[in-house]
């Protein structure tokens, strides 16, 4: 009778034992995601990566990017989560006069991101922090924009009166974004990037107070045969739709595409590699 009573209580102990080793594997699985993957922003859409990561996913994409030949570039947008970003990286560094955003890809992956690194009072990259997000609805116009958007709409090539860091209209708006297509601005070879200056991000984070904003599109806006480039905000929907009735003009003040507004100085040792090549 002894050794009947010894069964039931050996395979209590080994359902018991089971029962912890299963709980101690499953706080070790959520122990080890939370070290390796943790991002920093509270809504977890972006992480930090050092420069060497960063060099390495810029150098992926561009070796896999395919060259634009005489394309006009309207302009470029980013998300909510990209906004972040750089509200981060410009309480990292006050003195930052942009945020530089570079396509990347990760190795083996053809899921593309976005890298963003502060812009210093030199035009170079600040280095000690480059935050990683992936792309989204984020990236160039035409390829990224709102074909269905009124404010890309045929108009006139008249010269409409603005004030920069004031709403426009839509008719205001359509005739600088055609204004600018008629210079037949045309980009070649591959896009890194785009540029976003420390007002253009003071403008939008003052556009984003509704709850219907999911991003914005940067549109590239000029009088007909004029030589000033300037910006329009339009802020977009969480479905990427431009606002049409919520558009802000603003400088370009060295905002714009990469590699024209690029960090292209030269490495501080003639032996470094990498500085020039990608960024």
């Amino acid at each position: 009778m002894e050794n009947v009573n010894l069964v039931p209580q050996a395979r209590k102990k080994r359902s018991l034992w089971a029962f912890i080793f299963g709980l101690l594997l499953m706080v070790g699985i959520v122990a080890y995601v939370v070290y390796y993957y943790q991002p920093l922003d509270q809504d977890y859409c972006f992480e930090s990566i050092n420069q060497d990561e960063a060099e390495l996913m810029l150098k992926n994409y561009q070796q896999s990017a395919q060259s634009e030949e005489n394309l006009i570039i309207r302009g470029y947008s980013i998300s909510q989560c990209h906004l972040k970003m750089m509200e981060q990286l410009f309480e990292a560094f006050p003195d930052a006069q942009a945020v530089r955003f570079y396509f990347g890809q990760q190795e083996g992956s053809k899921d593309t991101f976005l890298i963003a690194a502060a812009v210093n009072a030199e035009k170079r990259n600040e280095y000690d922090k480059i935050l990683k997000a992936k792309l989204g609805t984020a990236g160039l116009c035409p390829r990224y924009c709102d074909e269905q958007s009124p404010l890309l709409e045929p108009a006139d090539t008249s010269y409409p009166e603005y004030s920069l860091g004031e709403p426009v209209s839509v008719e205001t708006a359509r005739q600088l974004i055609s204004g600018y297509q008629m210079q037949n601005v045309l980009s070649s070879g591959i896009m890194k990037g785009m540029v976003v200056s420390r007002q253009q991000f003071a403008t939008m984070m003052e556009m984003s107070g509704s709850d219907n904003i999911g991003g914005f599109r940067i549109y590239f806006g000029a009088k007909h045969k004029a030589a000033e480039v300037i910006t329009l905000i339009c802020a977009t929907t969480m479905e990427g739709r431009d606002i049409s009735d919520l558009i802000i003009s603003a400088p370009v003040q060295s905002a714009g595409l990469c590699p024209r507004y690029c960090d292209n100085s030269e490495p501080a040792d003639p032996e470094e590699v990498g500085v020039v090549s990608v960024w």
